[in-house]
């Protein structure tokens, strides 16, 4: 959600690179994605039809694949900027904000959200940047003003109906 936007919700696919199962299996990418002057579509084809299904979201970004035919191709910096930047802008405006991350398991959602084991890398996802950005932004305007902040932070998983609290011991 962009700081300007009367939006509540925004929804965001990211397609991501073939697992190495996948791979073994030859498997055969069947998505294309474009970006628009307002939003974004994703495209699905019928591997044997080769007909095409089209969707519209707020974002499709794809990282499977730096190829135009596939799409603009998305980093995990293009990810926290159109993502996790507006997240961040929303909370320092005293909004309470939540970014949600939905899929089956192994579609890359701990990649987009986390990103990799370097977490010096550009491969860092959108919590530890947005983090690390949130108190820079934070440590600046509580110079500036003398105010101080409260930040909070939740991560939880639910799976199978259980909910866990990834930041508890």
């Amino acid at each position: 959600m962009s700081g300007d936007s009367e939006e509540g919700v925004q929804v965001a696919v990211r397609m991501r690179i073939f697992n190495q199962r996948e791979k073994d299996a030859s498997a055969t990418r069947v998505i294309r994605m474009t970006r628009e002057d307002v939003g974004s579509k994703t495209f699905i084809m019928n591997p044997d039809t080769e007909d095409e299904k089209e969707f519209k979201f707020d974002f499709s970004f794809n990282s499977h694949a730096n190829d135009p035919a596939v799409g603009p191709y998305a980093s995990q910096d293009t990810v926290f900027d159109d993502l996790g930047r507006p997240v961040m802008m929303c909370a320092l405006e005293g909004r309470n904000v939540c970014l949600f991350a939905y899929g089956q398991t192994g579609s890359g959602k701990t990649h987009s959200m986390m990103g990799g084991a370097d977490t010096t890398s550009e491969e860092r996802g959108i919590i530890p940047r947005l983090a690390q950005d949130l108190f820079m932004e934070k440590k600046k305007l509580e110079e500036k003003t003398g105010s101080t902040w409260s930040v909070e932070f939740g991560f939880v998983e639910v799976y199978n109906e259980k909910v866990s609290d990834l930041l508890a011991p």
